[in-house]
């Protein structure tokens, strides 16, 4: 069997603020037409960051179990 994910499940505030902080990712954003700004951005990020960590856990913590390891995964993204 294979599993992938096809987002980041690891992503943290810090990290999200280096991506935004990358000229060329910025323009990425500038060129996508005014309906998101870096501002939206870590605005967004600040009201959700807690929340998807936790259920980014929660998934890398049912991963390692079905894989039959033993559970010491605990509270990575709760901050």
């Amino acid at each position: 069997q294979v599993y992938a994910f096809q987002f980041h499940l690891e992503v943290d505030q810090g990290l999200i603020g280096n991506w935004l902080d990358r000229p060329a990712y910025r323009q990425e954003i500038a060129e996508l037409g005014g309906g998101v700004s870096v501002d939206s951005i870590r605005e967004e990020t600040q009201n959700h960051i807690r929340q998807a960590n936790q259920l980014g856990t929660e998934v890398f913590q049912s991963f390692i179990e079905m894989l039959g390891f033993v559970k010491k995964f605990k509270n990575v993204g709760s901050k």
